[in-house]
């Protein structure tokens, strides 16, 4: 008795239509607050808000210039953009060294299979293994580990033109580890006013 493939993959369908939904409302969610805080604060092209990639360049032109220690990123949006660029094509190569490294290690294991040396062929494969998987898992939490540091940043920015420091630490950090939390609390934030924004402490560096 054959099984119909749609009944076999209705549960993945669901899925990924109930995530997808997910997605588009915090997305479209998202997009509403932040044009109505650039509307609010006088900040033009506010339809980059609903742009992808475009819209992290956006994001970072409301928050303005973002303290790190004793120095301002001057240009956090372009950061905000130009960073998962950046470690995707290092990932990416170190990715295709260790694919190569892989199938070069399992040529020589088939090789030597059957043979003394074997062992020495497995002993030096994984070796040569851990070599590129242990930089290369390295690599991809200190990306993830910057951009989520540098949005938190932003956002917390975001945050302190409406409510006082605290509150504004806190909405970060809730915004970061709940779904949909950043989204509309940035909704909610676009149907108030601005505060004045924080001093800006003199003799910082200043990084472009």
């Amino acid at each position: 008795m054959s099984t119909n493939p749609i009944i076999v993959l209705l549960p993945l369908l669901l899925f990924y239509g109930v995530f997808g939904a997910i997605w588009l409302i915090g997305y479209l969610v998202n997009g509403f607050g932040l044009y109505n805080m650039a509307k609010k604060q006088g900040v033009p092209n506010g339809w980059m808000a609903f742009i992808p990639f475009v819209r992290s360049y956006f994001q970072g032109m409301l928050a303005g210039e973002v303290t790190v220690g004793r120095q301002r990123i001057k240009n956090p949006g372009l950061w905000l953009l130009l960073l998962p660029i950046l470690f995707g094509v290092v990932i990416g190569i170190l990715y295709a060294l260790l694919l190569m490294n892989t199938v070069t290690g399992a040529t020589m294991l088939e090789r030597g299979y059957g043979s003394r040396a074997s062992s020495a062929y497995v002993i030096r494969f994984l070796f040569s293994f851990l070599g590129w998987i242990i930089p290369f898992i390295l690599v991809a939490l200190a990306g993830q580990a910057a951009i989520a540091t540098l949005k938190g940043l932003v956002n917390y920015q975001i945050h302190r033109r409406y409510v006082p420091e605290t509150r504004a630490l806190l909405h970060m950090l809730l915004g970061l580890f709940i779904p949909l939390y950043q989204a509309f609390y940035f909704l909610h934030l676009g149907k108030l006013y601005p505060i004045a924004p924080p001093p800006v402490e003199p003799k910082i560096e200043y990084i472009q």
